[in-house]
């Protein structure tokens, strides 16, 4: 249902476009050929119960761009940092999940608390699509405003999203995480955590810390569980899903 660890975030800029100051009209475009940027970054993901809402759920891939958006706007409540901190995938065909990262290399320990927070963070971002007052009344529109979902930076500028997609969307992916035994699993880690720094050293316990983190970020190591924007997961034996229970 959820997991998270190291992922390596690629981005590739192919042009760009000059817009009137005026208008703000497109007045030209120019393609320019860039190597790839390329860094490993902490993530937490939801998968986004594809094969099941794909067919159920008008703009699916539009609702979980939707809700991407929304679970950065809301991540500020539940962690300490703001949405420039961390990035969604901004993916919009073939959606799988819902992905979250640090925006920073290496990591800066935002997603690894907000995955503490999954469901309530789940459903602030559905209360804000629901409740966002600018986007209430406006019929006939469902892309949001910059008081939801435009107020995150979007590598697509904010096209493809849909309001009312994406609450249905993560009021599914709300039973769903309330149904597996994330919780469960996340409790037995911290407990076994806590455990092994009661009988460390106090001196010792800030250098076990970092080293849990660098043995983390040793990607050239440990296999990579995706890269952003690929639609697919990388098969992996030990894997950090949380199962449904039936």
């Amino acid at each position: 249902v959820a997991g998270h660890g190291v992922v390596t975030c690629k981005r590739t800029v192919h042009g760009y476009k000059k817009l009137s100051h005026i208008n703000r009209k497109e007045l030209s475009r120019t393609t320019i050929s860039l190597p790839p940027m390329e860094f490993d970054t902490y993530a937490v993901w939801i998968d986004a119960d594809a094969a099941y809402l794909k067919d159920v759920v008008f703009n699916f891939d539009g609702g979980v761009h939707a809700l991407s958006h929304a679970m950065v706007a809301v991540a500020p409540l539940f962690v300490p940092c703001t949405s420039a901190d961390i990035d969604c995938d901004h993916c919009r065909y073939d959606c799988t999940r819902i992905l979250l990262y640090d925006q920073r290399a290496g990591g800066s320990g935002v997603t690894a608390q907000l995955y503490g927070f999954l469901v309530e963070a789940m459903q602030a971002a559905v209360d804000l699509l629901e409740e966002c007052t600018s986007c209430y009344f406006v019929k006939g529109y469902d892309g949001g405003c910059p008081s939801c979902l435009q107020s995150v930076p979007c590598d697509n500028f904010h096209q493809d999203l849909s309001r009312s997609a994406g609450i249905r969307v993560g009021k599914h992916l709300i039973k769903r995480l309330q149904n597996s035994n994330l919780n469960e699993r996340k409790q037995e880690s911290d407990r076994d955590v806590v455990q092994a720094e009661e009988r460390a050293p106090a001196k010792s316990k800030n250098v076990q810390s970092q080293l849990r983190s660098a043995n983390d970020m040793q990607s050239s190591i440990k296999p990579k569980n995706i890269i952003i924007g690929r639609a697919s997961w990388m098969e992996k034996k030990d894997s950090r899903w949380a199962e449904v229970d039936e």
